[in-house]
C-alpha cells in the first residue's frame, strides 16, 4: 500500500467504515489490491477487516446463541438493515427476531431504531459477514430473498444472486435492472 497513489473516495469510504479507528485502517490496509486502492475496480462491501480485529469480534459473536449469530449474519447480509425484512427472514429460519435483536442489542453489536437495525460500528457488520462460513452466508441469503415480497423483486433477485451463478436468477436481475432504468433510476 505505501507509495501508491489511493483515491481519495476510497480514502473517505474507509474512513467512514472503520470510523476511523487506526487499528482498523491498518488491519483493513492489506486486504485490498492496487486497483481497488486506486478507484480502479469496485471495492468490497461490506470493507474486509484484518484478521486480528475480525477475530477478536468472531469470539465475541460466537459466545452468542446461534439464532442470535443467525439474525446477525442476516443483518449484515442485508445492507438496508429493514426489520420486516430481516423478521421476516428470521422467522423464515425459525429464530424469533425480537430474542436475537434483544440479545445482540445487550452485546452492544447492533441498535435497533424505528424500523430499522444498525451495526454499532461498521467494522462489527464486516466481521460478522466475512467471519461466517460461505454457506452459511448463502442460507441467509436465500432467507433474505424469501423474506423480499412481490414490491422488491430487485432484492429478492440481487439475494437469490448472491448464492451463486444462476440462470433464473440472471434472467430476474435482469428484469430488475431493465424496471429500474424504467422508473428512471441507475441499473449499474
Amino acid at each position: 500500500m505505501a507509495g501508491a497513489p489511493i483515491d481519495d473516495q476510497v480514502v473517505g469510504r474507509a474512513l467512514v467504515e472503520t470510523e476511523g479507528n487506526p487499528l482498523a485502517l491498518v488491519q483493513a490496509g492489506p486486504a485490498f489490491t492496487a486497483e481497488e486502492l486506486a478507484g480502479r475496480a469496485e471495492l468490497p462491501a461490506p470493507m474486509p477487516l484484518g484478521h486480528r480485529l475480525t477475530e477478536r469480534i468472531r469470539r465475541q459473536v460466537a459466545c452468542l446463541d446461534p439464532n442470535t449469530q443467525t439474525f446477525l449474519l442476516l443483518a449484515a447480509s442485508e445492507a438496508g438493515g429493514g426489520r420486516a425484512v430481516l423478521w421476516s427472514a428470521a422467522r423464515e429460519g425459525e429464530i424469533d427476531g425480537d430474542a436475537a435483536a434483544g440479545e445482540a442489542e445487550a452485546a452492544g453489536l447492533i441498535e435497533l431504531a424505528a424500523g430499522s437495525v444498525r451495526f454499532r460500528y461498521p467494522l462489527i457488520r464486516s466481521a460478522v459477514y466475512y467471519g461466517a462460513p460461505d454457506r452459511d452466508r448463502r442460507q441467509v441469503q436465500l432467507l433474505l430473498s424469501a423474506a423480499c415480497d412481490a414490491g422488491y423483486p430487485h432484492f429478492r433477485a440481487w439475494h437469490r444472486g448472491a448464492t451463486g451463478p444462476d440462470e433464473e436468477v440472471a434472467a430476474e436481475l435482469e428484469q430488475a435492472a431493465n424496471l429500474a432504468q424504467a422508473r428512471g433510476g441507475d441499473s449499474g
